[in-house]
């Protein structure tokens, strides 16, 4: 009881979604940061984690709002989107369908 998983699942870890799909089904999960460049090849990374976010109702935040930690939100400090700004900004953009929600 009383108790919530963290993950920190990027690309270069191996099987997340096997580790930790089965376990957020179970009981509450955070995935506590999550990110990718374009420059190191991580969109389809990104988009399938968008997707697995939605598909499993995971509560979730995205790292980095510091333009020289990565993967990051924003190129610059006036706050213009990296592409993985301008990714977690559609996902939380999107509508939320209230007729899935357990409530």
């Amino acid at each position: 009881e009383n108790i919530v998983y963290d993950t920190h699942p990027y690309p270069w870890k191996n099987n997340w979604d096997e580790n930790f799909i089965q376990t957020a089904q179970q009981y509450p999960v955070l995935v506590g940061e999550w990110g990718g460049t374009v420059e190191d090849g991580h969109q389809n990374y990104g988009l399938q984690m968008t997707y697995t976010l939605r598909k499993y109702k995971l509560c979730w935040t995205a790292w980095c709002f510091h333009p020289s930690a990565g993967p990051t939100l924003i190129n610059n400090w006036n706050y213009e989107p990296s592409w993985f700004g301008t990714l977690v900004m559609s996902e939380l953009n999107k509508p939320v369908d209230m007729t899935e929600l357990d409530l």
